[in-house]
């Protein structure tokens, strides 16, 4: 990706440079029409776009998808976006969260826990979302769901309260930014 692609995929999912300069720009997010929290991505940083996911999220495990070097960093964007403004708390959202596979260590792109009943902190993991570019890599994702096959299925092993498991994707379409697919099972 280059800067200036970098930058118009930014404006199709809302972002503005802020204060009309172009080294940072800025996504404020809104539940209900009240304000959650900020995402910013900084040029300065980064040649190709530092994301700060905004002061409430929980954790972002692994730095690399916060440099928007690739397409799936963008949709990983978009989803973190979208769930939060669907009424997700960003304190129950966590960025590349890090599991254990057996002998392998794994990297969920977004884990979204179920808080307790007093919120206090002791959360519970209830969806997991592993995300993709559109086309090849989204349907082979999708498939090996379908068939409880590859490291997406066994992202079950890591809670029995997990409830959903999902594949997604998100893309640029007619001036646009959409989730383009989603498969997600219970």
């Amino acid at each position: 990706m280059n800067l200036t692609n970098t930058k118009k995929h930014l404006k199709l999912m809302g972002f503005k440079p802020k204060d009309g300069k172009e080294d940072i720009y800025v996504r404020k997010l809104y539940y209900k029409n009240r304000y959650v929290d900020t995402v910013t991505v900084d040029f300065n940083e980064k040649s190709a776009g530092h994301i700060n996911w905004g002061d409430k999220i929980k954790n972002v495990g692994r730095e690399t998808s916060s440099v928007l070097t690739k397409l799936e960093f963008f949709a990983q964007l978009y989803w973190y976006i979208n769930l939060v403004e669907s009424g997700y708390k960003p304190e129950h959202i966590e960025i590349e969260h890090e599991v254990q596979l057996g002998r392998k260590k794994g990297f969920v792109d977004i884990l979204v826990n179920k808080p307790d009943k007093d919120d206090k902190g002791t959360d519970t993991p209830f969806m997991v979302l592993d995300v993709k570019t559109s086309g090849k890599e989204f349907d082979n994702s999708k498939n090996q769901l379908k068939q409880s096959e590859g490291q997406i299925s066994s992202y079950f092993a890591i809670s029995s309260n997990l409830q959903y498991v999902g594949a997604v994707t998100a893309s640029a379409e007619n001036d646009e930014y959409i989730s383009s697919d989603q498969y997600i099972v219970s």
